[in-house]
């Protein structure tokens, strides 16, 4: 069976290839997503962004699709900066500068999700 990932992300698409390596799915980039505009993730939590995302770039595909949504959050800011992880720096910046930023805010715990 195959299915289309709807991720920017060319780690986390290789995430899903190989945790589905052992099964009979096979993960591949939705067809064109590069060339599709850009989803608008108003959702609340990582899960609602996730299915926005999905059922977005699931009238682009003509089979199913799955998208995920993830971020920093962190217990001593109460679980900020969450599904505003990515406002920490600017999207033209590298994963390695959008890191950097993160790390720079002060923390005593947390975790992606």
């Amino acid at each position: 069976m195959k299915v289309y990932c709807a991720t920017g992300n060319t780690g986390k698409l290789k995430e899903f290839q190989l945790a589905a390596k052992e099964t009979a799915i096979d993960v591949e980039l939705l067809p064109g997503f590069r060339e599709i505009p850009e989803c608008v993730e108003d959702g609340a939590t990582f899960a609602e962004n996730a299915a926005i995302k999905a059922r977005y770039y699931g009238r682009h595909a003509a089979g199913l699709v799955f998208a995920d949504d993830s971020g920093l959050v962190v217990d001593a800011l109460d679980g900020a900066p969450g599904v505003y992880s990515e406002g920490l720096a600017t999207t033209h910046c590298s994963i390695t500068r959008r890191s950097d930023a993160r790390l720079a805010r002060p923390a005593k715990s947390g975790n992606w999700r």
